[in-house]
């Protein structure tokens, strides 16, 4: 896609001002921000691509539960447990994830995060992996407890990226 942007503003210089900044809109959450440069002569100089832009919706648990692509795609979910155990978030499926997005190609992806709102220290979220969606990195979540929460966080920051067709790697990030 920014491939064929870039092929645009190239193109057609004299449809964009210098330095202008732009809205790309290419449908449901993916709108995109970039900044455009041109030489004096009208020729590109320079063209940034800026991060992913959406409105943010929060995603509510309170059980061990498959978690849906919809639900990664609000950015943040948060879990809230009273059960004195550990909660399973299984990963959708690389299949599901793969049928969620148009053309996703291979090493793309997107960014999503878990907060364990839980008060009790034995209340954790453990991130699982689904068929065909493994996970790379520390999988729980520890509860906001000042014995675990304070201590190690209570937040995880996850990059989700497509490896192969209906194949998924999750990374926790942070």
């Amino acid at each position: 896609m920014a491939k064929d942007i870039l092929s645009n503003l190239v193109k057609y210089p004299d449809a964009y001002q210098n330095g202008e900044d732009l809205q790309i809109l290419t449908g449901e959450r993916k709108a995109l921000s970039a900044n455009i440069s041109y030489k004096g002569d009208g020729t590109l100089q320079s063209f940034q691509l800026g991060r992913t832009t959406f409105p943010v919706t929060v995603t509510a648990t309170t059980v061990a539960a498959t978690l849906t692509v919809a639900q990664l795609l609000t950015g943040i979910i948060t879990g809230t447990s009273a059960d004195g155990s550990t909660n399973a978030m299984v990963l959708p499926t690389g299949t599901l994830t793969d049928a969620a997005f148009d053309e996703l190609p291979i090493g793309n992806g997107f960014e999503w995060s878990f907060i364990n709102l839980s008060a009790a220290a034995a209340d954790t979220y453990t991130i699982t992996a689904g068929v065909g969606h493994t996970i790379v990195g520390a999988p729980i979540v520890q509860a906001a407890h000042a014995s675990t929460g304070l201590l190690h966080g209570n937040m995880a920051r996850f990059l989700t990226v497509k490896s192969a067709a209906n194949t998924f790697v999750t990374y926790r990030i942070a």
